[in-house]
């Protein structure tokens, strides 16, 4: 299956995509859309070279929006694929092969949405007076730039793997078993969470634990993170819903240890920070949740996003609502 190849910036890009559909009332997703997802998604390969050539999402969204004369309509559903966008996913996969990776990465996406030569594109490229040409080209400098600066990294920044090589798909590197200091330091909540997002990564067939994953795992808590969504009504039934719309159902087959990829592993890394700027040594299911509200352009951004979650709202009543909790103790 094509989508399990993605990266996760190419799972950020895909979901951009949908969200850009949704913002033009399209009735599918199309390569205009991934075009627009390429430069939403702040890393990786594609967004490198396409600020490099002057161009920036809203400018870009703006020219296209006048090109087509497409109304913006308030309106939500299942957007799906567009033939062309599945071919677009079937394209990146033949210039990953052709490139050596293994896995589908921006730049993949970036070179088969050129070369797929969609008029919306092409025009908005001329306008800006973008080398369509050139955005080839400087895809593989940069691809090359970033292989030989990870080349020249010492061998004590090997597990500091370049952006575009960190890959959603399982790998030994981004496993991370419970025995390890990390989850000393996690009370029963937190590792409550992380067994259900578990459990949510198989039910939906990944072998991956995500930010998505994570955000799953936290509605059920009976503390602070799990009141916070009884709270505001938002129910793990309509989540799920907005996970499956985004990432949808992987193969099947699930690892028995399930990694987590590296956007879930640098969130558990920033909730332990955020336990210890409040007084805790140990981290718990709130601090997981702060770190979750604080994320922009991940998955589980987008999850909240749809359920017209305020993060910045929300984040500051749960701090509020754990400031609280530690002066009643």
């Amino acid at each position: 299956m094509v989508s399990e190849k993605l990266t996760e910036y190419s799972v950020n890009v895909m979901a951009l995509a949908r969200m850009e559909a949704e913002r033009t009332g399209s009735a599918s997703v199309d390569s205009e859309h991934i075009f627009l997802g390429l430069l939403g998604e702040a890393c990786g390969v594609a967004s490198e070279v396409l600020r490099k050539n002057g161009l920036r999402l809203n400018s870009v969204r703006e020219q296209m929006c006048q090109q087509t004369k497409e109304e913006r309509l308030a309106q939500r559903g299942n957007y799906s694929f567009s033939v062309k966008a599945a071919k677009i996913m079937n394209s990146a996969l033949e210039f990953a092969i052709q490139m050596e990776s293994e896995n589908i990465d921006t730049e993949h996406l970036l070179l088969a949405v050129l070369a797929e030569k969609n008029w919306k594109v092409q025009r908005v490229c001329d306008d800006f007076g973008v080398d369509v040409n050139k955005l080839r080209n400087d895809v593989g400098k940069v691809v090359h730039e970033r292989a030989a600066n990870s080349l020249a990294a010492d061998d004590a920044d090997k597990d500091e793997a370049p952006r575009r090589k960190r890959a959603i798909s399982p790998t030994a590197e981004y496993s991370w078993p419970s025995s390890t200091p990390m989850f000393s330091h996690f009370n029963d909540s937190a590792i409550q969470v992380v067994m259900r997002a578990q459990d949510e990564a198989r039910r939906l067939g990944h072998n991956f634990v995500g930010t998505e994953q994570l955000l799953l795992g936290v509605f059920p808590d009976n503390g602070l993170a799990g009141k916070l969504f009884r709270d505001l009504g938002v129910t793990i039934g309509a989540a799920r819903h907005e996970v499956e719309k985004i990432i949808g159902h992987g193969s099947g087959f699930v690892a028995v240890e399930i990694p987590f990829t590296p956007r879930a592993k640098g969130l558990l890394v920033s909730a332990m920070d955020e336990a210890r700027s409040r007084g805790s040594e140990l981290i718990g299911a709130e601090h997981i949740l702060l770190s979750l509200l604080g994320e922009e352009n991940c998955v589980s951004a987008h999850v909240l996003q749809n359920l017209d979650v305020n993060t910045g709202n929300a984040r500051g009543n749960l701090r509020s609502a754990i400031q609280y909790a530690v002066a009643d103790e």
